[in-house]
Formats: structure tokens, sequence, C-alpha cells
């Protein structure tokens, strides 16, 4: 990973490896610490000795391992919360851009196909499919005769829109008060 930023020098590289590595190893043996209880591979203590190791040990470094803790929490959380939020955001402003956009360019969708009955009726009644197929026919009657007339209804509601404009156009009142 280090590998792929052209942009660090050689230096740069070196010196995060070595940081990696030396945090790497600091939480590497207080993993082996905490799974062998205390013991590190070939050790043995008495059960005495490794709990007065442990409270000297806990007293000094739990607030440092808390620290270290939280941090590790709060960098593995913050890159959860904000790839979500970005990309919900990302997509609110295309859906938001997409439903101006059909509004301003007044497009009209096709209507939909209607509902289709496959042949294979052996688990629907007959009387069903033949009710959903007579009304899914009346629904595309309705809508295939109902289209021109929206289109008309739109046109003419755009011819009063442009009477409206004209006669209260100052020029339309003094050509129409000259007539």
């Amino acid at each position: 990973m280090i590998s792929k930023h052209e942009d660090w020098t050689e230096e740069d590289k070196t010196r995060i490896l070595s940081e990696y590595m030396k945090i790497f190893g600091e939480v590497w043996k207080e993993a082996v610490t905490v799974f062998n209880n205390g013991n590190m591979p070939g050790q043995s203590q008495s059960a005495d000795k490794k709990e007065e190791a442990r409270t000297e040990e806990t007293a000094e470094d739990l607030e440092e391992a808390e620290i270290r803790h939280e941090g590790t929490l709060i960098a593995v959380t913050k890159k959860r919360k904000e790839y979500p939020a970005k990309i919900a955001a990302l997509l609110g402003k295309t859906t938001r851009l997409q439903k101006n956009t059909v509004e301003v360019l007044k497009v009209d969708l096709p209507p939909r196909p209607p509902l289709e009955v496959d042949n294979n009726t052996s688990h629907l009644n007959a009387n069903l499919a033949s009710m959903l197929e007579a009304s899914s026919r009346a629904l595309s009657e309705n809508m295939n005769s109902l289209q021109p007339h929206n289109h008309r209804l739109s046109h003419l509601a755009e011819a009063m829109d442009i009477l409206t404009s004209n006669r209260n156009n100052p020029m339309e009142v003094l050509l129409s008060s000259c007539e």
C-alpha cells in the first residue's frame, strides 16, 4: 500500500513503515500477553507472580491502552460512517436532479405495460385469471384513450397561459385600444 503512493519520497515511505512496524509490534506483544495470560511463549510463572505483575502493569498502562483502543475505534468507525453518508448524499442529489429535470422538460413518461398473465395457470383459479385479463385489458384501453385527451388538455393549458400573458403585455394593450 505504501508503494502505491508515488508522490512520497523513499525517506517518507521508510519512516511510515518503521512507525507501522513499531506500533504493530507493541500491539502484537499486548495481544500475546493477553491471550497467554501474561506469559510470553516459553515462560512460566506462579499464579501469585502473574497477578502482581498484571496489577502493576494495569495500573500504569491502563490509560494509555484505553486511549490507543479508543483511537483505533474512532479511526475505524469514522471510515464506516463517512462512506455511507457520502453515497447517500450522492444518491439523494442524483434523484433530486433527475426529478427536477423531468419537471423542467415536461417529459411524458410512457404508460406502463398492462399486467401479463402467464399461460401456466395451474396455481391460479381460472376464474381469477380471466378476471385479471379482463381488468388488465380494460385498464390498457382506458390508458390508451386518455393519453390523447391528456395531451390536448396540456396544450390548451399552455395556450391559455400564452393568451393571458399577451393580454397583460403593454404592447398588446396598446394595439387593442387603437382598434
